[in-house]
C-alpha cells in the first residue's frame, strides 16, 4: 500500500478516460460526533468570522483509506468491509491540538493513529484484490486527521490556531464507505459495525 501523495485527486475531480471505464473514487471514513462536531463548527465559524474569506471544510468524518474502484467491485468490498470490521474492537482515539500544513490546511491532530494499525493491516486483502482487478493502490492515510478549512492564507489565523490546544475524545463505533460524485459530493453506501 502507498501513503498519500500528491498524484492522487484529492479534490474530488474525475479524468474522462476514469468515467468511461467505470471506475470511482471511494473512501473508508470515520463519521465523527456530536461534541466533536460542535467543536468544528464553531472553529470554522470563528474562522470565517475573523479572517474572512477562507475554505471551510463541510465533511464530518476522518479518512483513513482513499481508492479507486470499478463501481461492480463494491459488493465484493462491502463484504470484506463487513468481514474485517466484525473482527476489530471499537476505538476511542484522542484529538490533540491543531496542525497546519505548507499548503494552507488547517485540521486536528490525532495523537494517538496508531490504534488503526490493525485495520490498515486488514485492508491490505482488499487493496491486493483492487490491483489484481488492474486499479492502482488504495491510499493510506497513516496520519489520518479532521480537517478544518483548506488554502488558509492568513498568517494571523494560521499563528493563532498553531499556539491553540485542543484536547478531545471520541469513541469510534464503525466506519463509513463513501462514494466520491461529480461535483464533490459524496454519497454514504455503507456503515460497518466495530465490535462494541
Amino acid at each position: 500500500m502507498k501513503t498519500l501523495n500528491n498524484k492522487y485527486r484529492m479534490n474530488g475531480s474525475f479524468e474522462i478516460s476514469d468515467i468511461a471505464r467505470g471506475i470511482v473514487q471511494y473512501e473508508i471514513v470515520i463519521p465523527i460526533n456530536a461534541e466533536l462536531s460542535g467543536t468544528l463548527n464553531a472553529d470554522m465559524g470563528y474562522l470565517v468570522n475573523k479572517y474572512g474569506k477562507l475554505q471551510p471544510i463541510v465533511r464530518p468524518y476522518i479518512t483513513l483509506v482513499s481508492f479507486d474502484a470499478y463501481e461492480h467491485l463494491e459488493p465484493i468490498v462491502t463484504k470484506w468491509m463487513q468481514r474485517i470490521c466484525s473482527m476489530l474492537d471499537s476505538i476511542k482515539i484522542e484529538i490533540n491540538n491543531y496542525g497546519i500544513t505548507p499548503n494552507g490546511e488547517m485540521h486536528y491532530r490525532i495523537q494517538n493513529a496508531d490504534a488503526f494499525g490493525q485495520f490498515y493491516k486488514s485492508f491490505e486483502v482488499i487493496n491486493s484484490y483492487l490491483q489484481d482487478s488492474g486499479l492502482p493502490s488504495a491510499i493510506i492515510h497513516k496520519q489520518p486527521k479532521l480537517i478544518i478549512a483548506e488554502q488558509v492564507q492568513s498568517l494571523p489565523a494560521m499563528l493563532e490556531f498553531s499556539a491553540r490546544e485542543i484536547h478531545e475524545t471520541m469513541d469510534v463505533k464503525g466506519f463509513w464507505l463513501i462514494k466520491k460524485s461529480t461535483g464533490n459530493t459524496d454519497e454514504k453506501l455503507n456503515v460497518f459495525s466495530l465490535i462494541p
